[in-house]
């Protein structure tokens, strides 16, 4: 940062700070709700009778017909917030990455 200015020096300093107290703070936050709510989705579909994927037969299933659909609805829902919460850090590292290699000379 030595062909910086001070001010220019500041922000960049200011910007990934900021950035990675945010990347700290959602995984924090991911870490003590994700598992809570998918527990909570996991124990809603259970209390509803509906089959977890892995035990649903395809074609025939206990499940009456017209519901297979919910259950896999929650099931994609869960992946995808699993998902969404590993992305949502891993990009904000990657922007954070980005300005600490923009103030390199």
């Amino acid at each position: 940062m030595s062909s910086l200015n001070d001010e220019a020096r500041k922000s960049v300093r200011d910007a990934l700070d900021t950035l990675r107290r945010w990347s700290s703070e959602i995984t924090a936050v991911n870490d003590r709700f994700s598992t809570k709510a998918i527990d909570h989705i996991a124990a809603a579909k259970e209390a509803m009778g509906w089959p977890d994927h892995k035990t649903a037969k395809t074609g025939y299933s206990a499940t009456p017909p017209g519901l297979m659909h919910y259950f896999l609805l929650v099931d994609s829902a869960r992946d995808i917030l699993q998902e969404a919460t590993t992305l949502e850090t891993a990009v904000i590292d990657k922007v954070a990455e980005a300005v600490y290699a923009s103030q390199r000379p």
